[in-house]
């Protein structure tokens, strides 16, 4: 084992002629000198981190801001809420990564599906790249609300439709997302298990009137 008594200062060029050898010191002990201590877990950190982390951090862009327009079923708070890509806070560094911006974008479209609004789009994203930071504006285009009209079932024989109307718990008025719908299908397949049809089948098909802002959802039943 190599004792050395320095301070981290001076302890710095060691470990980097180490590194430069292949070698991380993890063997090494550090005494630091009582005016210049530092926890151990820094020091660990520091001393056992490869040089060239600290040069990939400084190449990459941190996201200063990201401020979006056009948007009022969400706010802002609650569309960065949906993003894996954050500005940066007092604690938190955030990289620019645009394969995880993408997803981020896809994700906002579909909470704005679920809302009622499947024609939401992204309708333009401008990022200012200015030095060492990303500044980041996403306009968003809402669309026309779509909610629940008629609710209707075709092929069950087992269960009437006024019965499964309040056991799905789909009501007309309810914003006329996939999960919502895929939720009520879910719903009547239980239904039928309960009843020991095991083997029944269910299919949804949505039909939407974007001059009203209604659809039309039909249940299918294959009972088995």
């Amino acid at each position: 084992t190599e004792i050395y008594t320095l301070s981290l200062h001076d302890a710095l060029p060691i470990w980097i002629a180490r590194a430069d050898r292949g070698r991380c010191p993890l063997s090494t002990e550090v005494q630091m000198r009582p005016a210049l201590q530092i926890s151990a877990a820094l020091a660990w950190l520091v001393l056992c981190t490869p040089p060239t982390a600290f040069a990939e951090d400084a190449a990459k862009k941190t996201v200063e801001r990201i401020v979006f327009h056009g948007n009022t079923v969400f706010d802002d708070g609650d569309l960065r809420g949906m993003m894996a890509v954050r500005a940066r806070g007092a604690f938190r560094r955030s990289f620019y990564d645009s394969r995880v911006f993408d997803d981020d974008l896809k994700n906002i479209g579909l909470k704005y599906g679920e809302r009622g609004y499947p024609d939401a789009r992204i309708a333009g994203v401008s990022i200012d790249s200015t030095g060492s930071r990303y500044r980041i504006d996403i306009t968003i285009e809402e669309g026309r609300r779509i909610v629940i009209g008629d609710i209707s079932f075709r092929g069950g024989t087992v269960f009437g439709d006024d019965q499964i109307r309040k056991d799905i718990r789909l009501k007309p008025g309810a914003p006329c997302g996939n999960t919502l719908v895929k939720n009520a299908a879910n719903a009547i397949m239980t239904m039928y298990g309960r009843k020991g049809y095991l083997d029944v089948v269910v299919t949804h098909d949505i039909r939407v009137d974007r001059e009203t802002g209604r659809a039309t959802v039909t249940f299918g039943i294959t009972e088995g």
